[in-house]
């Protein structure tokens, strides 16, 4: 059984590999932003579409959140710009950079961000679903369950496996925790690639109810499996595979650039993606 997981893992590394040097060729896609207006995407805050605040702006091709300097004591709302399109079997690429201002409630913590996709159209955070993306200070990659479930990609040698799926993976959904009535599964990516105060570039591979997280050209992690809760079984539930695209806005500087995405039929089909 040892030997056959070792040779399992070696090949799912080799897999990952072969999608690394693949995703880095890639440069190609539907622009979601054109670098001049936010057309096609919508702001929310607290749960409900609100007016663009004047902090989000666009600037020399770039989306610049919290661009402006604001006061020290400012308290900035959390939100999200979402995309009016839901979108499935995808591989989504885009840059992003960190500025240097902080503001409460975070401006003692890490600087926070993220994208997310597979996002519900009812944007009630009670029941919003949705599969985050984590961008923040040494937890880039990590994919955050919101509302949904998913089963975690083993990492044999550190790696997680993508696209192939041991038999040896778990099948049992571990309960997520809970707060303020809504639901996480916290996966931890294998490793921290982020430039910090540099331009990284991400990539979401999203292929039926799986998905991988690649920063800066490395896998960090993939999940499979995900479902919305549905059902009390989970394994029983529908599976999650589509919905809209979100960037958060969580009192933290932060540019956006380069926002591409280019349907897939395959898992590997990423020669020409959309980077």
């Amino acid at each position: 059984m040892i030997a056959r997981r070792a040779l399992l893992g070696a090949g799912s590394l080799v897999v990952a590999q072969s999608l690394v040097g693949r995703v880095r060729a890639s440069d190609s896609g539907q622009f979601l932003f054109d670098g001049r207006s936010l057309a096609g995407w919508r702001y929310y805050e607290g749960g409900r579409p609100r007016e663009l605040p004047s902090h989000i702006m666009t600037h020399a091709g770039e989306l610049h959140v919290l661009g402006d300097p604001l006061p020290d004591d400012a308290e900035v709302p959390f939100g999200y710009l979402a995309t009016d399109r839901s979108f499935a079997d995808f591989h989504l690429r885009l840059d992003y950079r960190w500025g240097s201002a902080r503001y409460a409630p975070r401006a003692l913590a890490k600087r926070n961000s993220g994208v997310m996709y597979h996002l519900s159209p009812n944007p009630d955070p009670a029941v919003e679903q949705a599969i985050e993306f984590q961008i923040q200070e040494g937890n880039v990659g990590d994919i955050i369950a919101i509302n949904a479930r998913g089963l975690e990609a083993p990492q044999p040698g550190g790696t997680p496996a993508w696209p192939e799926w041991p038999a040896w993976v778990p099948r049992t959904y571990v309960e997520p925790s809970r707060n303020g009535g809504i639901s996480r599964q916290w996966f931890r990516g294998a490793g921290d690639f982020e430039l910090r105060n540099r331009w990284n570039r991400l990539d979401i591979i999203a292929y039926r109810d799986q998905a991988a997280h690649l920063v800066n050209g490395r896998i960090v992690a993939a999940i499979h499996g995900l479902r919305a809760p549905t059902s009390a079984d989970q394994a029983a539930a529908a599976p999650l595979t589509s919905g809209r695209i979100a960037l958060q806005i969580e009192a933290a500087q932060i540019a956006f650039r380069n926002i591409r995405i280019r349907p897939i039929s395959h898992p590997m089909d990423l020669d020409s993606a959309g980077g």
